[in-house]
């Protein structure tokens, strides 16, 4: 009970996965598995690596070595300080992004995850459509007890 009133079993996500028929809040399992598995077969695309070297010998040029566009973000060095950003983060930050700029990271390797998911659309056809079609009665539920409370 809170505040005098019982509450509904699984509180009210229960209530509202009860009343819009719907376990899943609007996010479909399937298209979430297959965002998922898009971002490491991306990271294995032939063109990925190719341009992930290129950028990799571009960073050695400018005096840093990391193998990958996403290692700087984990390098150790670059942690949240009281004194504020390092001269060496905003080089590497300067560095980054004329190698991305110049060999064109984020295109490359965008077209090569939006093939791969546009492979896994035509694979999965039949069930993304079935999932769009649960979608569409959730929001039309919901609308519906919008519309009367």
């Amino acid at each position: 009970m809170i505040a005098g009133k019982k509450v509904p079993p699984g509180g009210c996500f229960g209530e509202a996965r009860q009343i819009l028929g719907s376990s899943t809040r609007g996010v479909s399992p399937l298209v979430q598995q297959l965002t998922n598995k898009s971002y490491p077969e991306s990271m294995n695309d032939p063109g990925v690596k190719a341009v992930f070297a290129q950028w990799s010998g571009c960073m050695r040029q400018k005096g840093f070595s990391y193998a990958a566009p996403m290692d700087p973000n984990d390098d150790p060095r670059f942690r949240p300080s009281p004194k504020g950003v390092s001269p060496l983060e905003i080089a590497t930050a300067m560095a980054d992004l004329s190698c991305r700029d110049t060999y064109k990271i984020a295109e490359v390797w965008h077209e090569a995850e939006s093939r791969i998911q546009q492979r896994y659309i035509q694979e999965n056809a039949a069930a993304l459509a079935a999932d769009r079609r649960n979608l569409d009665a959730v929001i039309r539920q919901a609308t519906s007890v919008l519309a009367h409370r």
